[in-house]
């Protein structure tokens, strides 16, 4: 169901209730003070009928022998009949408003009527179970009497001049119910066009706050999944429509710099392959030429093993790269002695330049570890070994011949484990280090295929480094040579225990 239909639903359904609760209320309240009215008038009445209903008037104190009793707001006759006296009204008199004609009883202890008045009849109005409560004091009931009479409030308290006796005062209340009854009807036309009004005004007003969500998702269907460009337009009317079409903005920008990203490292990816592959292609058609020698066919095949090597850690870089871009870099952390880490990665560099060194005239580079042999930190042991690979693989390339290469592990007071690794080359060009850790970028002076990289080792130590909530830093040392510093936040072990 569209929202803006929803909206109206809402808001007809809202004006039903809040009308009808106030209509309620309405009629709820008028009956309550009509009844409160009728109560006062009969409270008012009840003493005039029980000193006017009397047997024995004489008894009663307030009428001299021979008088006869007179009933203050009717002018009409009094007339025996065995041992009632019903007072009749003339034909005009009646009370006013929607009290009707005078209702009254005196019932006795027996629960006989021994007076009433003629619009009231004979037999008694008010129920058994209420006569007992009525002696003790006033009772409102609300009762319907025979005949056509219809509804009636009536008042039943105890008679002051005839112990024992329920004196039983009413008013017909035929017009309050049918007031009440058109009030009602005219109350529940008025709710219906309400509703109708509050739906459609929904209607409208919804159609117009969502007309620029609407203009905003057309933009964004029209842009193309190829355009890198394109933007949504922005209004400047500084609202919540305006915050989220900002909002969707910035995330399509975001979108199409993640994609760029991807196509460039597609593009680069491809061009890092291609020549390896190439290279690998030119060296085993050359090998498999004919008349070649067993010397030549060794330098074929070394070269070619050179190539391959490189394509495969290419690749494999490449895989961590595009790992990371999509589910973020899996680790499997464990208790990690960094002692052997940088202890096993040193002594496999050390034996790769030792053997480079033994096949030329310059002498080795050495790699110095420095770390307390207790350093205990909570990290993948593998990951940490390509990181330490992969900045001895770049400083082992730059060093001069005989020099060194110093890898040093620490860590601080809030248990952040810092991994340096230092060498005495030329250090980083300073254009160069803005972009160091960026994917294939490479100084000028390590462009060629002698220097075998392939710009990914630092984008790579960076992403393993954020993998575990740290940084890399890439700077240039004061006396010369370059610094690659690598913090991994809160992963030392204090207690340093066995792993």
């Amino acid at each position: 169901m569209p929202v803006r239909l929803r909206l109206a639903i809402v808001f007809a359904l809202a004006a039903v209730v809040l009308v009808g609760g106030s209509e309620w209320l309405l009629i709820h309240l008028l009956a309550h003070e009509l009844d409160s009215s009728v109560d006062t008038t009969l409270s008012e009445r009840a003493p005039v009928i029980a000193s006017t209903l009397g047997r024995v008037p004489e008894l009663r104190g307030i009428h001299p022998p021979g008088v006869r009793p007179a009933f203050p707001f009717s002018h009409g006759v009094t007339e025996e009949s065995g041992t009632t006296r019903d007072i009749v009204p003339a034909a005009h008199e009646h009370f006013i408003g929607h009290f009707g004609l005078p209702i009254g009883q005196v019932i006795g202890k027996d629960g006989e009527v021994l007076a009433s008045l003629p619009a009231t009849g004979s037999t008694p109005i008010v129920p058994r179970a209420s006569l007992a409560a009525a002696r003790r004091g006033p009772v409102h009931l609300d009762v319907v009497l025979s005949g056509a009479r219809g509804p009636a409030r009536i008042l039943a308290e105890p008679d002051r001049f005839l112990p024992g006796a329920v004196v039983v005062v009413g008013a017909s209340t035929g017009g309050t119910v049918e007031l009440e009854h058109r009030l009602t009807v005219g109350l529940l036309l008025v709710l219906l066009p309400t509703a109708l009004v509050a739906g459609v005004g929904a209607w409208v007003l919804a159609g117009a706050a969502l007309r620029p969500v609407e203009r905003l998702r057309s933009e964004a269907e029209s842009i193309s999944a190829s355009d890198t460009k394109a933007r949504l337009v922005v209004p400047s009317t500084g609202d919540e429509i305006a915050a989220l079409a900002s909002t969707m903005d910035e995330l399509l920008g975001r979108m199409q710099e993640a994609l760029e990203r991807q196509r460039a490292f597609v593009s680069d990816a491809s061009h890092e392959l291609r020549t390896p592959l190439a290279a690998l292609e030119t060296e085993l058609e050359l090998a498999g030429r004919p008349g070649r020698t067993s010397k030549e066919l060794a330098a074929a095949v070394s070269e070619a093993s050179r190539d391959a090597e490189r394509i495969r850690v290419l690749t494999e870089n490449l895989l961590v790269l595009a790992r990371s871009d999509e589910h973020g870099l899996a680790l499997n952390r464990e208790p990690t002695l960094l002692a052997e880490v940088c202890t096993a990665a040193a002594r496999t560099v050390s034996k790769g330049a030792a053997r480079g060194a033994s096949a030329g005239s310059m002498p080795a580079v050495e790699v110095k570890v420095e770390l307390e042999d207790s350093l205990k930190a909570y990290v993948d042991r593998v990951r940490i070994r390509q990181v330490l690979d992969n900045l001895l693989s770049n400083a082992m390339r730059f060093a001069p011949g005989g020099s060194e290469v110093l890898v040093r592990a620490s860590s601080d007071e809030d248990g952040t484990v810092i991994i340096e690794v230092s060498d005495s080359g030329p250090g980083f060009p300073p254009a160069f280090l803005p972009v160091a850790f960026e994917r294939f970028s490479r100084p000028d002076a390590a462009r060629g295929r002698a220097d075998g990289g392939s710009g990914l080792g630092l984008s790579i130590v960076k992403v393993i480094a954020e993998a575990h909530g740290g940084t890399a830093e890439a700077s240039n040392l004061p006396s010369g040579g370059a610094h690659v510093e690598v913090r991994l936040h809160r992963a030392l072990i204090a207690d340093p225990g066995p792993c």
